[in-house]
């Protein structure tokens, strides 16, 4: 056995043992409590669907090309991916982002619709009352930037 493989062995698994689970939850980024890619994508696939149905939502969200509305979509989760503390993979400039959230002209009345309709999915996907409140938290702190 060489010497990586018995450090390995030993100080890890006595460092392991004591750690406390909890500590790790609490920390963990809203991205990840609230499911990863997975969720975000199945939340922003519903979100959109009821959207584009919504009358205070429509002109913005239904767009009658599939293929386009899939790239909203996705440009949509990388937003929020990084929002909500996941990695930066696609090198996202949030203030770029915020900057061109704000030129389409929503108002509170819009925000209000979207928080509306992202907690009452959260709550169909069954994810826990404290962090569908932590994700309208989250949404009330960039009300500022997204309406510019």
């Amino acid at each position: 056995m060489d010497k990586g493989s018995v450090y390995s062995t030993m100080i890890n698994a006595k460092r392991l043992g004591s750690i406390n689970a909890a500590a790790f939850v609490r920390n963990a980024s809203l991205y990840s409590r609230i499911g990863e890619d997975a969720a975000l994508s199945k939340m922003m696939h519903d979100f959109y669907a009821k959207a584009a149905k919504d009358a205070r939502l429509r002109k913005y969200f239904d767009i009658p090309d599939a293929t386009e509305m899939e790239k909203l979509i996705q440009k949509q989760l990388a937003f929020l991916k990084v929002a909500l503390g996941g990695a930066n993979t696609e090198g996202l400039d949030m203030r770029m982002t915020y900057t061109y959230l704000s030129s389409l002209g929503l108002t509170d009345a819009h925000f209000d619709a979207v928080v509306e309709i992202l907690s009452a999915i959260l709550r169909e996907q069954k994810v826990t009352p404290s962090l569908i409140d932590e994700m309208t938290v989250f949404c009330e702190s960039v009300r500022k930037y997204v309406l510019g």
